[in-house]
């Protein structure tokens, strides 16, 4: 498996695509769908090789975990393959986000250099993802 290349969920950017577009709750749950049947990659930060968190970024003066759908999306964000990152469902970090210990991320953005689909907690919670 080459991960570099491997292109992962070319379905789902459609659907966020549409669901931009359309924003209609057919289209909102078949891209709830593809998500949970999908892998993102995220980038992790370590310092002396002790994995210290997520790779946050701000937006609308929130932080929220970055998720990418592939390779090519990832390097827009960073350039050096040698970063830790890890695969993750939309159901684990989902998890992680609204855990009673999290008070640090906000939400999760899907290829905040391309397609740059927001989730906020509160969106997480209300739309349970």
């Amino acid at each position: 498996l080459n991960l570099y290349n491997q292109k992962i969920g070319p379905k789902l950017i459609q659907l966020i695509k549409e669901f931009k577009l359309l924003n209609t709750d057919e289209v909102y749950n078949n891209l709830i769908s593809e998500m949970e049947n999908s892998v993102f990659l995220m980038p992790l930060l370590s310092t002396n090789n002790n994995i210290s968190g997520f790779a946050l970024i701000e937006y609308n003066n929130k932080k929220y975990a970055c998720m990418f759908s592939n390779m090519d999306e990832f390097s827009k964000w960073y350039k050096d393959y040698e970063l830790n990152f890890m695969f993750y469902s939309i159901k684990e970090i989902s998890k992680i986000i609204l855990s009673k210990e999290n008070d640090i991320i906000d939400g999760f953005i899907i290829d905040p250099y391309g397609i740059n689909m927001v989730f906020d907690r509160e969106l997480i919670e209300k739309r349970n993802i």
